[in-house]
């Protein structure tokens, strides 16, 4: 199932009907929950790196109890980040779901030039 951003428009009473406005309470929520998550994981929480160079690490860890978020860059052949997914376990890593992807890009000298959130 695709991931599901916030989606301000919605519920609309107008337009949508009882089960479609469910739908949209249950996707939104789970958005904002998602939303918390990542800004609280990046509050002084344990963080831990693995895999490959400690430089250039295969993922970033965030633990606070059963509650986990992994954060699994995409780099290019100079090793800078072109795209992180981000992840989360809500028990202790034994499943992971696929939150939202950071899609960064970059001009011809690999400097920054903006960064984007899109679907996993």
């Amino acid at each position: 199932m695709a991931y599901k951003f916030y989606q301000p428009a919605h519920p609309d009473p107008a337009t949508d009907n009882g089960q479609q406005a469910l739908d949209y309470i249950r996707d939104n929520q789970e958005a904002l929950n998602d939303g918390i998550l990542i800004a609280d994981m990046f509050n002084e929480r344990v963080e831990a790196v693995y895999g490959g160079d400690p430089e250039l690490p295969d993922y970033y860890l965030k633990k606070r109890g059963q509650v986990w978020l992994r954060i699994t860059p995409t780099r290019n052949a100079d090793g800078d980040v072109t795209s992180s997914l981000y992840e989360k376990s809500l028990d202790g890593g034994q499943s992971w779901e696929s939150i939202k992807r950071k899609v960064i890009t970059r001009d011809a000298q690999g400097n920054f030039q903006n960064s984007d959130w899109s679907d996993p």
